[in-house]
């Protein structure tokens, strides 16, 4: 039953799609690489060919060693309000039980996920291992029965047992291993480009032919060289779309034409980027997604002002946005472990002794619904606006509350407020407090936001801090309890 009606929702949407976008009939009839692909794989692969041209797909990469595995997903969120169609992971250093665990996550909130892989030539490892490593001998590594050979493919397994997994979920994975080969500088690369695309076929026929894979959709990415790229494209037969990547910024158009000079008349996408087109950038040169990579590349490289403009474009596609016959996988709306949802109430602020006289005040007093508390006690509010210093702005504000008997009292309130300048608020807080506690002398770099400076103030019931990261102002204020060691 659930078979059929995804193909009755793939089949009203792209109805739609033909009426009334004018998108290519010729593109509709793109077909998988595996002529045995699983139904759901190919209603996401005529979406995405459908979309080509029309609009743009988001994508962020995550990481999972900076504050948590959210932390690009939230700070887009906190940032526009939106989340990312796509979902980047890496199965790196061995990390499949993990990759797989957030893979199956995403999908399950209706998203899309692309799984890359930077690992040594023994697959293992993971960034400096793709880097450092070599295979010693090509011919030997490729002949099959030798035991370089048998050593490859069994390395090559690790990741299609975890491929398999997925599959068994009923997870699509855009699948886009040995990336930049054309490069040079990951091991793939550096045997040439007859060797890699042998190395590419011979995975491919073993996930396809021996692991019986038939949800992947397999994406090569090509480096930023943007030269000679034609010896190394694998063949029709065995990829479904390709791509390039550039870290200069803007949408890079020459790479554009660059990969589409190949007439593969297969969907082309910006598998990596770190400073984002903009949305005008986009609708010139029509890559499929784009891609953003993690961390600072993400923070340091893009204002929250720019997430925003470009996450609520009409041209970008959110997680929100993918079609119907995607929310059938969804299990459960983002819940207590994700930031709330725009339903989360919206407090006006009059100034910022409103935010201090909460301080100590209990869930009941403030009227807050117990669902909007999550199991760690913090409460999210999106969007607290008002006159803070009596400048109008906006911002995030994250509730810690502590329990005590039966009463949560509030225990510090987080605000990441927009629209209001460091030094500015510097000025305020020395006015509303006088002489600061404590402060940093110099900027210094932490995980969150970059380089960082701060101020602190004590009162007799309360800490305010201010810090300004790189790309954001923010303050804290801290309550703390008289008597009670917190």
């Amino acid at each position: 039953m659930k078979s059929k009606n995804i193909l009755i929702s793939l089949c009203v949407y792209l109805t739609v799609c033909i009426l009334l976008s004018g998108c290519s009939i010729e593109r509709k009839k793109q077909a998988l690489s595996n002529a045995n692909a699983g139904e759901m794989t190919k209603a996401i692969y005529n979406y995405l060919c459908s979309v080509e041209g029309e609009k743009v797909l988001s994508a962020q990469q995550e990481s999972t060693w900076v504050d948590s595995s959210e932390y690009e997903m939230n700070y887009i969120y906190t940032a526009s309000g939106k989340y990312p169609a796509i979902r980047g992971l890496d199965y790196m250093d061995d990390d499949f039980d993990g990759v797989n665990k957030r893979a199956i996550d995403w999908w399950q909130k209706g998203g899309l996920v692309t799984v890359c892989w930077h690992t040594g030539s023994d697959f293992s490892g993971a960034w400096k291992e793709a880097m450092d490593s070599e295979i010693v001998d090509w011919d030997k590594a490729l002949t099959e029965g030798t035991e370089e050979n048998k050593a490859l493919l069994n390395g090559m397994d690790k990741a299609a047992k975890a491929l398999k997994e997925l599959k068994d979920n009923g997870v699509t994975v855009i699948w886009r291993p040995f990336h930049e080969a054309d490069g040079g500088w990951f091991w793939w690369g550096k045997g040439g480009s007859a060797n890699f695309v042998k190395l590419w076929r011979m995975m491919y026929d073993r996930y396809t032919d021996y692991w019986k894979l038939d949800n992947l959709i397999w994406v090569q990415g090509f480096s930023h060289n943007g030269e000679k790229i034609g010896k190394w494209y694998v063949g029709d037969k065995y990829c479904d779309i390709i791509g390039a990547d550039s870290y200069d910024g803007g949408a890079q158009p020459e790479l554009y034409k660059t990969v589409k000079k190949l007439n593969t008349n297969k969907p082309v996408c910006f598998h990596e980027c770190g400073d984002n087109p903009t949305e005008e950038q986009l609708k010139e040169t029509k890559w499929l997604w784009f891609m953003t990579w993690h961390s600072e590349y993400l923070i340091d490289n893009n204002s929250t002002k720019e997430i925003n403009a470009l996450y609520n474009s009409d041209y970008v596609i959110t997680l929100d946005e993918l079609p119907e016959f995607l929310k059938e996988n969804m299990t459960e709306p983002m819940n207590d472990t994700d930031i709330i949802t725009n339903n989360s109430p919206v407090y006006e602020v009059k100034s910022i002794i409103d935010l201090t006289d909460w301080l100590g005040k209990n869930q009941n007093e403030l009227d807050i619904d117990e669902k909007y508390i999550s199991n760690d006690g913090a409460f999210r509010i999106i969007n607290v606006k008002g006159d803070l210093f009596g400048e109008e702005c906006e911002g995030t504000a994250y509730f810690l509350y502590l329990k005590e008997e039966s009463d949560r009292y509030i225990e510090r309130i987080y605000i990441f407020v927009h629209e209001l300048d460091y030094s500015y608020c510097l000025e305020e807080f020395k006015k509303l407090y006088g002489k600061p506690s404590s402060y940093g002398e110099e900027p210094y770099v932490e995980s969150l936001g970059g380089a960082v400076n701060w101020t602190e103030y004590e009162t007799d019931d309360f800490t305010a801090r201010l810090e300004s990261a790189s790309k954001y102002d923010f303050f804290t204020v801290e309550f703390r309890y008289k008597g009670l060691d917190i």
